[in-house]
């Protein structure tokens, strides 16, 4: 195995990430025991596939690596870096209420984490506290705004800043997911009229930051269908498609918006079309959460 595992790490070298290199370095560090470096490897193979196997690979090494830093917490041993990797695993096996309670009752490791206040801001999130959720956010987007500001003043790398950016995108898509959770609460009135609105500012500073990211255009695009804002959906959903015209939700719902605003042979045109579409969407559909691949992978 360890003659097997030097080979894929040569391989890994040379090529860079590759399916079954990442895959079976994953198994080989969960034999050997390093769960952190098992994890790592697993992540890196789903990045370029859709695979049960290592979706439940993933699993099992985040309950282990949980019970392994938890026993060191109480044994006073955890280190910094593996408190900042238990966070990462709370979110994923959605131990929300564990992941609040260690980062609330442990300001020596908060005061080291660069992304407590993300970390905080997911966590809520997922356990339903939209209101402490947004809060949190709010000290995400300062730490993250303070940190691209630097990145710039540093004169630091295209992709440094770019990395940066990128994390004040999703803590906006949070803000966003947050302030329209507020709003189904609410139900009906103004109030959730005005929480609608914010998630809307939200999702278009998410986009300041990477015009290009589809997913983050078509959580959008949802929202303005469920607020009934026809118009906008209709434009946005054209935008979404001249950025990828296979884009299966955004046909359809530009299908929804075209036949609200009473646009006929928009929505027989796209009928045709969504149907073309339709086989390879679900022959190639998988449910990407935005929290995994994109927030704290």
């Amino acid at each position: 195995h360890e003659e097997a595992a030097g080979f894929f790490r040569r391989l890994e070298e040379q090529f860079g990430n590759y399916y079954a290199a990442e895959k079976y370095l994953a198994l080989y560090y969960q034999e050997q025991g390093n769960l952190a470096e098992a994890l790592n490897h697993c992540f890196l193979a789903q990045g370029d596939s859709d695979d049960e196997f290592l979706d439940a690979l993933r699993k099992e090494l985040d309950i282990a690596y949980i019970e392994e830093c938890e026993n060191a917490l109480a044994a006073g041993t955890l280190a910094p870096e593996d408190a900042s990797r238990l966070c990462t695993s709370y979110i994923r096996t959605e131990q929300n209420q564990k992941g609040i309670a260690f980062l609330q009752n442990h300001p020596e490791y908060t005061s080291q984490m660069e992304h407590a206040h993300k970390f905080l801001t997911i966590l809520f999130y997922q356990d339903g506290k939209m209101t402490e959720s947004e809060q949190e956010n709010r000290l995400w987007q300062a730490e993250a705004a303070t940190r691209l500001a630097q990145a710039k003043e540093d004169g630091k790398n295209e992709d440094a800043v770019s990395e940066v950016q990128y994390d004040l995108s999703i803590a906006h898509t949070f803000q966003a997911r947050a302030f329209w959770g507020l709003a189904e609460k609410e139900g009906k009135g103004e109030s959730a009229k005005s929480l609608c609105k914010k998630a809307e500012q939200a999702f278009e500073k998410a986009l300041e930051y990477t015009p290009d990211h589809i997913q983050i255009h078509q959580e959008f695009l949802d929202l303005l269908i469920y607020e009934k804002e026809y118009d906008k959906a209709y434009d946005l959903a054209d935008k979404i498609l001249a950025m990828d015209e296979g884009w299966f939700p955004a046909v359809v719902q530009k299908q929804k918006a075209a036949y609200e605003l009473g646009k006929a042979q928009d929505v027989v045109d796209l009928f045709y079309q969504a149907k073309e579409l339709y086989p390879k969407y679900i022959e190639n559909c998988r449910v990407d959460i935005l929290m995994e691949n994109t927030a704290f992978g």
